[in-house]
């Protein structure tokens, strides 16, 4: 069986591991950006406000952090990554 991604997902994916990349050595904007782009690309995927969220609290922009962490939950209710920092950007 053949999985069939259409281009504008496989696009947002491969933005969201450049994106996980850019994290990992610590180039938040970088990150970010490439976080951003494939929003616009896929705006329903959680995942991708979720690392974003996690982009901008390594910068301290606390408030941008609570905004995508706020949008994560309201996509995906149940994801776990996103509980403890609404705690934590909340205070």
């Amino acid at each position: 069986m053949h999985v069939v991604i259409p281009f504008i997902l496989f696009k947002a994916l491969d933005l969201k591991d450049k994106g996980n990349a850019a994290l990992a050595i610590g180039d938040y904007e970088q990150a970010i950006q490439y976080y951003t782009e494939a929003i616009a690309l896929d705006p329903n995927n959680h995942v991708l406000f979720s690392n974003r969220s996690a982009a901008f609290a390594k910068q301290g922009k606390y408030q941008n952090a609570l905004e995508d962490a706020e949008k994560t939950v309201s996509i995906k209710p149940d994801w776990p990554k996103v509980c403890q920092p609404i705690h934590f950007y909340s205070l």
